[in-house]
């Protein structure tokens, strides 16, 4: 059995994937968080239904640090450490990156920006608790296995982690300098679309998201008894493509 939750995020991303794994062991996975609010909202209540039937979140994944993925997770992290939640996750994939991995880390909790500011936050507990993943999560066509639960990451890549390494540096630098107009707020889409069919959409002229941060999320495809889910966050669709195809898939 698998079952899949999709919780209200607004314009963010939070999902939960629930199995029954060859253990016989029910899982759950996490799949990013939404803003802050999110977790207030739906996340606190999950975790707690969950903590309950006296199970765990078995995989936590924070695939990028745009706060519409990671603000639930800024919010759960403040309410361990206020003792008004316990934690129930066991392991946590996030590539933090301010984080030189095999290295000490020295996290400034300054940021101006309130993505980085949030990665810091939750990197800083990660590494006190000894969370952190002990090598960069990256597009690897080895896949990864959870009690029966096949996972291919497929972005990001190596390259871009080295180039968002660079831009955060330095502990002051901010995200973006219009952040708070163009990330921050949840802003719907004036026009929604969601009823026109894939096939009608017209891609002539369409040009691929080059943003620094998109492009580091982890994407993966995640198998379980036949049925396959693409989870693709922002990452960069060429990135994603290139890895499809070195695990043997093609346009057909």
């Amino acid at each position: 059995m698998i079952r899949l939750f999709c919780f209200n995020a607004g314009c963010g991303d939070a999902f939960r994937i629930e199995f029954i794994g060859n253990s016989r062991v029910t899982r759950h996975i996490l799949i990013d968080s939404g803003y802050e609010r999110t977790y207030r909202n739906v996340l606190a209540a999950d975790f707690e239904m969950i903590a309950k039937k006296g199970q765990q979140i078995d995989l936590c994944i924070a695939s990028h640090i745009h706060d519409d993925h990671i603000g639930g997770l800024k919010s759960y992290i403040n309410a361990i450490l206020a003792n008004r939640a316990n934690n129930i996750i066991t392991q946590w994939w996030f590539n933090p990156p301010r984080v030189s991995y095999g290295l000490p880390v020295n996290f400034v909790l300054n940021s101006v920006a309130q993505s980085i500011g949030q990665s810091d936050l939750i990197a800083g507990y990660l590494n006190d608790n000894n969370l952190l993943p002990k090598n960069p999560i990256l597009n690897n066509i080895e896949p990864y296995f959870l009690d029966g639960m096949e996972i291919h990451v497929l972005s990001p890549n190596s390259h871009i982690l080295d180039i968002l390494a660079d831009k955060y540096r330095d502990p002051k630098i901010a995200l973006e300098t219009i952040e708070d107009k163009t990330i921050s707020h949840a802003i719907g889409s004036k026009n929604r679309d969601y009823h026109i069919p894939l096939e009608e959409f017209t891609f002539s002229g369409w040009k691929e998201d080059r943003n620094l941060e998109n492009g580091g999320s982890i994407a993966m495809l995640t198998s379980f008894r036949g049925k396959n889910i693409l989870w693709l966050a922002d990452a960069h669709p060429s990135v994603v493509i290139s890895s499809l195809k070195a695990i043997g898939y093609s346009e057909s």
